[in-house]
């Protein structure tokens, strides 16, 4: 039977945090974002698109033609999305700090426990990126989350309790003044740590619906109000234009 050729949610998702991930640690390696330019970062993105064919897709044996057709168009979908990111670190004070923070993994960090006694819990999860910026003698946090679904943040989800998850990794590693992991460690170094917000950041590359009269530039602007990131953020002028 015909069956519809597409990638699943997660098979998206799972390569966007892949390259997302390495290209960031990468870059943070060599000095940042600013210090790395766009020929630099593409040759970056394509290396490790390389490198997830071969680890996690065993060089495409045994795939389909059409799947290999489907991948090497999410390949540009991918690049987008890592331009989009360097052009915002390019222009804030917050740099990314850690990568995949794991809060169930005891060889980086302690349980993280909330509540007492009965109603005990134990704090799971990963935490794609945590971004810092060093200002007046105290460290601010931001903890970045990938989203390759359709879901979005809602304040209406948060008065009512629901999806806490984001808030609940920023405040675990404000209360513990990101002393559990070691490269947050390094980086609070004493400091006094803030929490300064969580931001979803879209790692799809949208679609539009055009007239004829759209120009190229009205297409542009389209998929960047897409992209927009979306959270809850610290109420302080510095902080938003540290961002």
């Amino acid at each position: 039977p015909y069956e519809p050729a597409a990638f699943r949610p997660p098979e998206i998702g799972t390569f966007m945090h892949y390259v997302l991930e390495k290209t960031a640690r990468e870059v943070k390696r060599r000095g940042g974002f600013a210090a790395v330019d766009d020929k630099t970062l593409r040759e970056l993105c394509e290396r490790f698109t390389a490198q997830y064919v071969s680890e996690e897709l065993n060089d495409f044996n045994e795939k389909s033609r059409r799947f290999v057709y489907l991948f090497n168009r999410l390949c540009g979908d991918v690049w987008r999305v890592v331009e989009d990111m360097a052009a915002e670190l390019r222009r804030a004070d917050f740099e990314p700090l850690d990568f995949e923070l794991d809060f169930s993994d005891a060889r980086e960090m302690p349980p993280v426990e909330l509540g007492g006694g009965e109603d005990s819990l134990v704090l799971s999860g990963i935490a794609d990126r945590v971004d810092g910026w060093y200002h007046d003698g105290k460290l601010y946090l931001r903890v970045v989350d990938y989203k390759t679904g359709t879901k979005e943040f809602s304040m209406d989800d948060i008065a009512m309790g629901l999806n806490l998850q984001m808030l609940l990794y920023l405040f675990s590693l404000w209360k513990n003044g990101a002393k559990p992991h070691g490269a947050l460690r390094d980086a609070a170094n004493g400091r006094e740590v803030i929490p300064a917000g969580v931001l979803y950041f879209s790692a799809n590359v949208p679609t539009v619906t055009l007239d004829r009269e759209e120009s190229p530039e009205d297409v542009e602007r389209m998929v960047s109000d897409k992209l927009a990131r979306r959270g809850l953020l610290l109420d302080d002028t510095d902080v938003l234009t540290a961002m």
